[in-house]
């Protein structure tokens, strides 16, 4: 038995990650100008 996973499950990873870190980097500059 092989256990694939759908593109689209991975694309849509990629981007909760891409969109989280450039969450946590808006954090940290605005605690910067703070």
């Amino acid at each position: 038995i092989q256990k694939e996973e759908p593109p689209e499950i991975t694309v849509t990873t990629e981007k909760v990650v891409e969109s989280s870190s450039k969450e946590k980097i808006l954090l940290v500059i605005s605690f910067m100008s703070l």
